[in-house]
């Protein structure tokens, strides 16, 4: 009995360091989901970080565009004698140390051609310098501060992780028919945040990035403008120029536009006549001529009288100078800068034969691998004017860069400094949470902008961000880092704008399945023993239930109870024999079940579980089916030990309760649940065979082992075996109310029997229960009851009163699998010779036969030629069921169809469940009309859920419908992007399929788990996740892109090319076909309703 000692409150009463990283806490919302810093913000798990070292708090930006013959032209250029300079009040290093006008020219101060120049090299060059009276060129060791040369190291060390990050141009795999449109440069972020406000404002309202704005964000990565920064130290440019300087340049600019109305060369001889009468002190002899483009308006001077210095200059110098110039004036009057590789090759020409060369001949391989056709030099300008490299202007709307929230993730992405976490998050919830749900959805009506100081300005300089997906995922990664105990941070834009299908996956793999994962340690069973589902007295304490034949685990868990005397741990043995009536006497007492564990050392006692996947964040046992399809997702993600534990668990609880438990509960020790042990351990063994090279023959033999004794014990004698079909049915053994469900669950079932014997409702539970009150009908409601839940399918029409009548099509389509499983482990391992821990052998051809047999069975009972259909078979009425369910694809997924009935059913059937967002549970008609009466059951129609997905992918593609698979696969997991995207990360339990809009919003009894959570959500569900990562796996390139653009089914499919419709399986034959069988549904429908 427990002691009179205080009952601690809940978790936070353990000591920290007591505390296990994998101990489950409480609820979603108040869990840590990690540990460290870097496995968020590390390498292997940012996008905008996968090439680099650096930590989550890291000051040099890893998303650089490749290395193309970027420009640079660096303040240090213009390093003359101070005190022959005039005009020059700022200081050189504090624009320097901003990398102003730093874009990697290989003629830059210390580019590789510099590090490669030997001694000669340099001391000619010292010669040319002092010939010109002017200071060599900064290089290691000359007069550079220490603190320019820190910037110098800083722009090389990204520039060489430059080289090996995104691509400079977009792909054409990813511009699609857009493939030919103008290519643009990217900026770094370093770069981009060190700009004028007013040079990044776009002159037009861009659409937010939530579910119908992806489109425009994609169109905006093939038109990204130009930004460029000016240099403000040891130069008169533009930017810092005196008014008559700007005069100057006015004045040669309308000069320009006026002479490309006449002859170019003689626009060349005018305007350098006006320019050396306008302010030039000297003329270089080799000074290149002007060259304009009829299609710009930019001033290309490329003399030095454009100086307004009186100190002598450089050739050199003076060239650099002139074409920064250039630059500058480009953006000014057209928005974006002229690719520079087709400019320096042009340079090159010129300096090589002294003539203008022919413009043809110089661009046409750069441009033709560019995809860059080059427009026609227009009649009246000569050759020499247009041998620039050609480039194509932009709408006047696109001259500046769009607002940030049109930026890539992973391209011209700037760093947010957030110096104060709290008060972030408090604005951000104050402005765009008006609903109050700690959520920022698009049903919340804010102003959906928030402002964010850029981490180079020390947030100075701040940029918004837009759009419900932005500002939620901003909301998610400020609740990260507050949960983290970060009172700052720096945040990449990246993150912000991370592509929904990407941002996904990687929250499932490296986010979800942690905080999913439980493991019975010395720690950790203290919480999980509790049980927060009963509400009796004696379920405040902790308890631990262990088999009769396991006394070191009793060992083991009464040594914890004895070091942490305040958690009054209780530690019973089960009884040998496990019996109803014990159960129910037990109920007031639950407790958790004992698992299989591992020795830690040789010493007795040193124990530790295997690690395994819960179904949702509020549950600690492992539950039955739910264990499959997780661990599919976990092997897409390579994470096979909690996929090995989970088999061993399933073996421990064969073996020691008899069957596979519905969860580790006490009162589940009478049900079980889907059979799918031969199909989960064979996925393990191969996965490991196949990326590990090794054999886990071991755990296959135990798990074949476990699955015999479990056909033979549970699914093949009574109560669940119907001897005269051969089939088998769900029904468990059981006494009394099912304690775990909510109080009020079963009140509209037992009022009528409360008035009847006129007692309280709380009374008659418990004179039922104990079996003062016996009520025939009632009893057999709820041996029904307990089959639906058995089942797995709790609740659904299908098999509300009946299911412990009904040989369903799923559970002997899974039967059908263990026999031919165990038939074929049999043979390929075991040499035809299996033999049992009793001394039976076991050969394949019995297997086989059995198999055989209930093929038969099922075609004789179950299917339907007419429909096309497999339909449950109720074994105490002798008639199939009319309930259409989506689990007659089952048949598929075990192999035990022919081809002609899988192909029926793929042309006649699948058309009846197939929904805007995958396949539903049943159909509209087999459901009948809802109402206050008839309540909706969530595993009814228009309900979708990730197994029968899953079930219906793999018996399609084991028939060569990979294209069928492929259109149900996009459906399902655009419903789940799209309330990801829209619905702050949520990730949920079932969907409504017919839903286009919230398809997360279920109205039927439970709720939807996964959908409570406060700020970010933390696990997902846990077959859900898996859905996804599998789902992907069906997609093709094309579907994986549109996936991410948030591209509803029907806009998808309808602009497909013929070619392409066809791997979608959406043939128009297919879709004549699939619409009489919807009008036929409906005629059949008003005959069922009559």
């Amino acid at each position: 009995m427990p002691s009179a000692q205080k009952q601690p409150s809940g978790p936070l009463q353990l000591a920290p360091q007591d505390v296990s990283s994998r101990t489950r806490k409480s609820s979603g919302g108040e869990v840590d989901p990690y540990e460290t810093p870097d496995l968020y913000y590390g390498p292997q798990t940012d996008p905008s970080n996968r090439h680099t070292h650096w930590g989550r708090l890291r000051t040099l930006s890893s998303v650089f565009p490749r290395r193309v013959s970027p420009v640079q032209f660096n303040p240090t250029f213009l390093e003359g004698d101070p005190n022959k300079t005039k005009g020059v009040t700022e200081d050189r290093t504090s624009h320097a140390t901003n990398g102003l006008f730093d874009f990697g020219d290989d003629e830059s101060v210390i580019s590789d051609e510099d590090e490669e120049d030997n001694a000669e090299a340099a001391r000619k060059h010292t010669e040319q310098a002092a010939a010109h009276n002017h200071s060599p060129r900064a290089r290691r060791g000359s007069r550079i501060t220490d603190q320019i040369k820190a910037v110098f190291r800083r722009k090389k060390l990204e520039s060489h992780l430059g080289a090996h990050g995104e691509a400079f141009f977009s792909q054409a795999e990813d511009l699609g028919e857009h493939a030919n449109a103008p290519h643009h440069r990217d900026v770094s972020p370093d770069d981009e945040s060190d700009f004028e406000e007013d040079e990044l404002a776009a002159n037009a309202a861009s659409p937010s990035n939530s579910t119908g704005s992806l489109l425009a964000l994609e169109n905006q990565l093939r038109t990204n403008n130009y930004v460029i920064g000016m240099p403000r130290s040891g130069v008169t440019s533009p930017v810092n120029r005196s008014t008559d300087e700007l005069g100057n340049l006015t004045r040669i600019q309308n000069k320009v536009r006026e002479s490309r109305k006449s002859d170019a060369a003689a626009d060349v001889v005018s305007l350098a006549s006006t320019i050396g009468s306008e302010g030039s002190t000297k003329s270089e002899t080799d000074a290149e001529p002007v060259s304009t483009r009829p299609s710009s308006q930019n001033l290309l001077s490329r003399s030095e009288e454009a100086l307004s210095t009186t100190t002598p200059r450089s050739k050199s110098f003076v060239r650099r100078y002139n074409k920064g110039i250039k630059m500058w004036n480009q953006i000014a009057t057209s928005g974006r800068l002229q690719s520079n590789v087709f400019e320096r090759r042009w340079i090159k020409g010129q300096e090589a034969d002294g003539s203008s060369g022919n413009s043809d001949g110089l661009f046409a391989k750069p441009e033709t691998s560019r995809g860059i056709t080059p427009p026609e030099t227009p009649r009246g300008v000569s050759t020499r004017a247009s041998v620039l490299p050609p480039f194509v202007p932009t709408d006047s709307s696109l001259r500046r860069r769009a607002s940030a929230d049109d930026s890539s993730s992973k391209v011209n992405s700037k760093r947010f400094f957030i110096s104060d976490i709290d008060a972030t998050l408090e604005q951000l919830l104050a402005n765009e949470d008006t609903d109050h749900n700690c959520q920022i959805t698009i049903e919340d009506t804010g102003p959906k902008v928030l402002k964010l100081g850029t981490a180079n300005s020390n947030g100075f300089k701040q940029y918004d961000i837009r759009g419900t997906y932005m500002l939620s995922n901003l909301l998610q990664e400020l609740t990260i880092a507050k949960r983290m105990g970060r009172e700052q941070m720096i945040l990449d834009e990246a993150r912000l704008n991370e592509n929904p299908v990407a941002r996904l996956q990687r929250l499932i793999t490296t986010v979800f399945w942690k905080n999913l994962t439980r493991q019975v340690n010395q720690n950790a069973v203290l919480q999980m023993a509790r049980d927060t589902k009963i509400k009796s007295p004696d379920a405040r304490f902790p308890r631990i239930y262990v088999p009769h034949r396991e006394p070191e685990q009793y060992y083991y868990y009464c040594s914890i109870a004895k070091h942490h005397p305040d958690y009054q741990l209780e530690v019973e043995y089960l009884p040998d024999k496990i019996t109803p009536e014990w159960v129910k006497s037990v109920n007031e007492r639950p407790g958790f079940l004992a698992l299989a564990m591992r020795h830690r050392s040789e010493r007795y006692g040193d124990l530790e579980g295997y690690p395994f996947i819960v179904p949702g964040g509020r549950f600690n046992e492992q539950y039955g089916w739910d264990s499959y399809f997780e661990t599919l997702g976990l092997l897409k993600c390579d994470k096979v030990e909690p996929c090995i534990g989970m088999c061993k668990n399933f073996i421990f609880e064969i073996l020691h309760y008899g069957k596979i438990l519905n969860a580790n509960r006490s009162y589940y020790l009478c049900r079980s649940q889907p059979p799918f042990l031969t199909q989960m351990a064979l996925r393990v063994f191969n996965h490991v065979r196949l990326h590990e090279h090794r054999e886990e023959l071991d755990l296959l033999k135990d798990a074949i082992t476990a699955a015999i004794k479990e056909y033979n014990d549970v699914w093949c004698c009574e109560p669940r075996l119907d001897k005269k079909t051969g089939l088998s049915a769900y029904h468990p053994d059981g006494l009394g109310i099912p304690p775990e469900t909510e109080p009020s669950h079963f009140h509209a079932v037992l009022s009528p029997y409360c008035q009847k014997y006129g007692l309280p409702f709380e009374e008659f539970t418990r004179k039922y229960n104990d079996g003062e009150i016996h009520e025939p009908s009632l009893d057999e409601y709820f041996v029904n009851d307990r089959a639906v839940r058995e089942s797995g399918h709790d609740t659904t029409y299908r098999l509300e009163g009946v299911c412990a009548d009904l040989a369903t099509v799923d559970l002997n389509s899974l039967l059908y699998k263990y026999e031919s499983d165990i038939a074929f482990v049999i043979e390929t391992y075991f040499n035809n010779n299996f033999v049992l821990p009793d001394g039976t052998v076991e050969k394949k051809e019995k297997w086989i036969e059995l198999a055989r047999l209930r093929k038969e069975r099922m075609d004789k009972y179950m299917w339907s030629e007419e429909d096309s259909l497999y339909y449950d078979y109720n074994v105490r009425l002798g008639k199939r069921s009319a309930y259409e369910s989506v689990t007659s694809l089952y048949p598929m997924w075990a192999n035990l169809c022919s081809k002609e009935q899988a192909e029926k059913i793929v042309k006649n059937s699948i058309p009846k469940f197939e929904e805007f967002g995958g396949l539903v549970s049943g159909t509209e008609r087999s459901r009948g009309e809802i109402g206050v009466e008839k309540p909706s059951r969530q595993w009814d129609y228009p309900y979708a859920w990730a197994p029968h997905q899953m079930i219906a992918w793999k018996g399609l593609s084991n028939y060569g419908y990979y294209n069928v698979a492929r259109r149900l696969s996009y459906r399902w997991c655009y419903m789940m992007t799209l309330a990801f995207v829209d619905f702050n990360g949520i990730v949920v339990e079932k969907y409504d399929a017919t839903s286009e809009r919230q398809p997360h919003k279920v109205d039927a009894e439970y709720g939807n788990q996964g959908s409570g959570f406060k700020g970010v959500a933390t696990e997902g569900f846990g077959w859900v996740n898996a859905s996804y990562l599998v789902g992907l796996g069906y997609l093709d390139r094309m579907g994986v892109r549109a996936l991410g653009m948030v591209t509803p089914p029907r806009d998808f499919f309808h602009h497909m090319r013929p070619s392409e419709r066809k791997t979608y399986a959406l043939d128009s034959k297919q879709a004549k076909l699939a619409k009489e069988i919807n009008e036929s549904t409906k005629e059949r429908d008003l005959e069922f309703t009559t």
